[in-house]
């Protein structure tokens, strides 16, 4: 049998030019879907962040709004005196919470009220007629207490007063008028009694730095620029009506850069926008924000008062029958009430024990000083 051997000979092995143009397409093609996928991704994480931060905006916005109307109106027992007397507002603003509308969009809301925590206590008791107060401020608090004049306090949440100056950082002078200086109290407080303060917040929308933002501004706080009373920024839409004691809030934020590729751009200008609303039912609602006076058997801020009292016990069988008015330098004297004996006895009487009736209070109309010589009145700058 006769085998037949083929020899192969060596030569180089390679690619033609239509298997490298094959498989650059198809790396193309491959590289292509890749770059297409994260570009995508990149976009939608983009927006996705922008989305968030317009989102946040507006419920931070919201968050601020909300809390502050929970405070609207609390502690406004602001006597005969208009708003705009004690805290410089617009003398048209008659309830609180107060709503300007602008009718494009860009309301105002003012707000006066206690935020629920005192800034302070009494240091020493305080009597009735009492214009000096000496303060134990609270450290509980965010912010500490500095007092200035022109702030409102509202003592054991009864009886507003005005500082008219600061003798220090713990004393101060107040006064119950704030168009008069040092008109002094209506009841008297022990040590220990709460000092709260009452602040106007107001809510606008300005242009900051090109970009529709919302603005609160604080009475408690001095603020250089529109910068300094950011809440958030984004905002362009602020509405706010009233119905009752219902606040309904509408919001819209927007964004700072264009988004490219939205699909519910209504307006046109590639800017992401996000809407909230809100209803909000008034805790406060008293109608008039003011007290029609004291009755003049009113002493104490507190039923329960510790330590020595200035009035006199009263004696058993004797009745005593409070003045309706009490004239300057006039004492309410007792009569004695003789009780009837059931046996032909000889009687006796009680004798009556006098009682120390309470100062006549000092008035605008009444109080020394005030006819010919009135004292200076209490400068208070008007905001609009």
């Amino acid at each position: 049998m006769q085998y037949v051997y083929f020899q192969s000979h060596d030569r180089k092995m390679g690619f033609t030019l239509v298997e490298l143009m094959v498989a650059s397409t198809v790396a193309l093609l491959v590289l292509g879907g890749v770059f297409a996928s994260l570009s995508q991704y990149q976009k939608t994480f983009h927006r996705k962040n922008i989305e968030q931060e317009v989102q946040q905006n507006v419920r931070s916005a919201m968050m601020f709004l909300q809390r502050d109307l929970r405070y609207a109106g609390s502690g406004l027992t602001m006597g005969f005196q208009d708003l705009d007397d004690w805290f410089g507002l617009d003398s048209s603003i008659r309830n609180i919470p107060w709503i300007i509308s602008s009718g494009d969009g860009r309301d105002e809301l003012i707000i006066a009220g206690i935020t629920g925590e005192p800034v302070a206590t009494l240091t020493s008791w305080v009597n009735e007629g009492g214009s000096q107060l000496s303060l134990t401020i609270l450290d509980s608090t965010i912010l500490p207490y500095y007092p200035k004049v022109g702030d409102v306090l509202l003592i054991a949440s009864i009886e507003p007063v005005v500082v008219t100056s600061v003798i220090s950082e713990t004393e101060v002078q107040v006064s119950r008028d704030p168009l008069m200086l040092n008109t002094g109290l209506h009841l008297i407080y022990p040590a220990g009694t709460e000092v709260f303060q009452i602040n106007v917040i107001r809510y606008s929308v300005a242009d900051v730095e090109g970009v529709p933002t919302l603005l609160r501004d604080d009475s408690r706080f001095t603020f250089e620029s529109n910068a300094d009373r950011v809440v958030a920024d984004g905002i362009e839409l602020f509405e706010v009506t009233r119905s009752g004691n219902l606040v309904n809030i509408r919001l819209r934020g927007r964004s700072r850069n264009k988004v490219s590729g939205l699909t519910n751009d209504t307006i046109g200008d590639s800017l992401l926008r996000i809407e909230l609303d809100s209803q909000n039912h008034l805790r406060n609602t008293t109608p008039a924000l003011r007290i029609q006076g004291w009755p003049s058997d009113i002493l104490y801020a507190t039923n329960e008062v510790s330590g020595s009292s200035p009035t006199a016990t009263p004696v058993p069988g004797v009745t005593v029958t409070p003045l309706p008015t009490a004239d300057p330098g006039s004492t309410p004297t007792p009569q004695p009430t003789a009780a009837p004996q059931p046996t032909a006895q000889p009687q006796i009487t009680p004798t009556a024990q006098p009682t120390v009736a309470p100062s006549p209070t000092p008035t605008p109309d009444d109080s020394p000083g005030n006819s010919g010589n009135a004292p200076g009145q209490v400068n208070r700058p008007k905001k609009k």
